[in-house]
């Protein structure tokens, strides 16, 4: 089971923040989710970047030159760091029993 997703989480599919946590529920064993949109808001600088992102990294391209590849690792680099705060928090949240 995962945790429910607000329908304002939803509502801009072409255009995604760059971090969405989902809240878990102990009591119903719903586990809290980070995700990550690789393709978002911030680095793709708005929707016409991620176009342009999804065209380039179609999900039924299977080979990537070096620097394709290393274009897409610095992205999910940028998605850690920008939000490195939040993934903190969280995490100690969670630990220390403030979490859902």
């Amino acid at each position: 089971m995962f945790p429910d997703i607000k329908e304002a989480e939803k509502a801009d599919p072409d255009n995604p923040n760059d971090c969405y946590i989902f809240m878990g529920n102990k009591g119903e064993k719903k586990p809290t989710v980070m995700h990550f949109p690789l393709f978002n808001n911030v680095n793709c600088k708005g929707p016409d970047g991620i176009q342009e992102y999804r065209k380039e990294f179609s999900t039924r391209t299977f080979d990537y030159t070096e620097e394709s590849f290393s274009k897409l690792i610095d992205a999910a680099k940028a998605n850690v760091q920008n939000n490195i705060d939040l993934i903190t928090e969280q995490i100690e949240n969670l630990v220390t029993g403030n979490g859902k």
